[in-house]
């Protein structure tokens, strides 16, 4: 069976897989992190333990990927059941691009915090960007259990489900996420593009149009552009 002229063109355009409220990486930024567990760390009342995170945070935050990872690396080392330590040399190692252990250190921090959300999301990204749609979308409904409010879990479950043809799925998944935060342009342009796909070309012209207005507010030229550019190809 053929395809139609404009899904074509909207396979071809795919998604944009941008994570809003967090860095280039799609992990979520160590000065969040530093004040979100900072109580605990002052409660596990390890000092050592706490400087070496403390110092493998400040090394992350510079960019020196691998100097964190041996600093929170002893941190563990010293206090093995310490969660955000995991966490954030998985980070780390994301951001060297070894993603296995990266994986392994969300999984362990799971294991000590079975309600560390952000771990559940992260593992989630790296999952997806490996072509594992559907752990991906485990991982970030994992996320949204724990935490109902997470838009970039619901977002990026919508790019994993288009990713895996299931239109409808995504459609809905970007649909909350743009509840959550009606700025969310680039929500707009996939639920536009799943439009599309589904056969629902009005819907879909009517969702990049929004996705128009709302990057050109944002001073996001080249996005809105790019959605100009798709409603012209599919005749809107």
């Amino acid at each position: 069976m053929q395809i139609s002229k404009i899904t074509a063109i909207l396979l071809a355009s795919g998604v944009i897989a941008y994570s809003p409220n967090v860095n280039a990486t799609g992990l979520p930024s160590t000065t969040q992190l530093k004040r979100e567990f900072k109580l605990q760390i002052a409660q596990a009342n390890l000092e050592d333990a706490a400087k070496y995170f403390n110092r493998g945070n400040e090394r992350l935050e510079q960019g020196d990927y691998q100097g964190a990872i041996a600093l929170l690396t002893k941190a563990i080392q010293i206090n093995p059941q310490l969660d955000i330590a995991y966490y954030n040399r998985g980070v780390a190692r994301s951001q060297l691009k070894d993603n296995q252990a990266a994986i392994a250190d969300f999984t362990k921090a799971i294991q000590i915090n079975p309600n560390l959300d952000i771990a559940y999301y992260n593992r989630g990204v790296i999952r997806g960007k490996l072509g594992n749609n559907q752990a991906a979308i485990a991982d970030f409904t994992q996320a949204i259990q724990i935490n109902p409010k997470l838009e970039i879990a619901y977002y990026n479950r919508g790019v994993a489900r288009i990713q895996s043809k299931d239109n409808r799925g995504a459609i809905a998944d970007f649909t909350k996420a743009t509840q959550l935060n009606p700025e969310l342009a680039i929500a707009y342009y996939n639920r536009g593009v799943a439009r599309g796909l589904s056969g629902d070309k009005q819907g879909g012209i009517t969702d990049l149009r929004k996705a128009v207005s709302l990057f050109k507010e944002q001073g996001n030229e080249a996005q809105a552009q790019k959605a100009l550019e798709l409603i012209a190809r599919v005749g809107g």
